[in-house]
């Protein structure tokens, strides 16, 4: 994460940027990435996006799976009886 925020074009080198594990859930580990941005008055958005999108590739490169869960078949039943 903190390689994918150095990739970011606006990411300021200083103060470094830090990543840490935030919790541990039945489903997810909550992980944050924190950076500064150059400049900040062209937005913050753009920076966020390319972190994200960062991570995500450089995830892939490492052969790490984000799973996307699939509904509970009580709410897929609940969506297709809605009208």
């Amino acid at each position: 994460m903190i390689e994918a925020a150095g990739q970011v074009k606006r990411c300021s080198p200083y103060p470094e940027p830090k990543a840490h594990a935030i919790t541990f859930t039945d489903t997810a580990i909550i992980l944050a990435l924190y950076f500064w941005i150059e400049d900040v008055v062209e937005g913050r958005l753009e920076p966020r996006t390319q972190a994200m999108l960062g991570t995500l590739r450089l995830f892939r490169e490492h052969g790490i799976e984000i799973p996307i869960a699939a509904p509970s078949s009580a709410a897929a039943a609940a969506a297709l009886t809605k009208k």
